[in-house]
């Protein structure tokens, strides 16, 4: 992800369970490439910030990466991320949040059919 980021000007959604775990990564990320040039936001229900076309890596929750990836269909943005990185997939078994992972990925694999894009998601 961050060689596509770096090198190519890629952009990335990575998503994980908990605000702890997006708060983690992020500072995680933040510090790893404080000298580069990378635009990096959290999104979760705790968070005021929104995604922009500038932005590089979100780091979101599930449900904060469900929303999201709803906004850019609504507005044909979905060829703009290249990676959708899903953290701590055994969630999809869990009772309360398991649906929006099976969303999300059934969302991703109808793009791709859809547009035909090999080996994108």
């Amino acid at each position: 992800m961050l060689r596509a980021v770096l090198g190519f000007k890629k952009r990335a959604i990575y998503v994980l369970p908990y605000v702890s775990i997006v708060s983690e990564k992020t500072q995680y990320l933040s510090r790893l490439l404080e000298n580069v040039n990378v635009k990096i936001l959290q999104l979760h229900s705790q968070s005021e910030s929104v995604w922009t076309p500038n932005c590089d890596i979100a780091i979101c929750t599930i449900e904060k990466a469900n929303s999201l990836l709803n906004k850019l269909i609504e507005e044909q943005l979905f060829f703009d991320v290249e990676f959708f990185i899903i953290d701590e997939f055994h969630l999809v078994q869990d009772s309360q949040r398991g649906y929006l992972v099976e969303a999300i990925l059934a969302k991703l694999k109808t793009l791709e059919r859809i547009f035909k894009a090999p080996n994108r998601f």
